[in-house]
């Protein structure tokens, strides 16, 4: 009966080994193959941008492109996005302005105004 149960606990101990290398194995693989799809989608990325850049650099116009605020404006945030500037910026009397600029032109593409007085008769 010992030798029966010696056999079995040898065969045991044999297959816990086996199926932890197996599970270290397939960890090893998961990490590698989601290491190796983020690498392949960071590279699309950058590839992407790269083109999109060289794309918007051939159609836009030769040198800096400049806009004009208009006098005592304080830029208060800029952001640039899909070939465009947004510049925030505000004036001295307290008005806030907001001025969409085509990066390609350097032409306004729209300014939208708001005042930080409250209208008369409002609450």
């Amino acid at each position: 009966m010992s030798q029966i149960s010696s056999s079995t606990h040898r065969l045991a101990l044999i297959m816990a080994i086996v199926m932890g290398v197996l599970i270290l194995a397939g960890f090893t693989f998961l990490a590698f193959e989601i290491a190796s799809r983020a690498g392949d989608v960071a590279a699309e990325l950058i590839v992407s941008n790269t083109d999109e850049t060289a794309a918007d650099s051939a159609t836009s116009a030769t040198g800096p492109v400049a806009t004009q605020l208009p006098d005592g404006a304080a830029v208060q945030a800029i952001a640039a996005d899909a070939g465009r500037l947004v510049i925030w910026y505000r004036l001295g009397d307290r008005q806030d302005q907001i001025m969409v600029v085509d990066l390609r032109t350097g032409a306004p593409v729209i300014e939208i105004g708001a005042s930080s007085t409250a209208p008369a008769g409002s609450l």
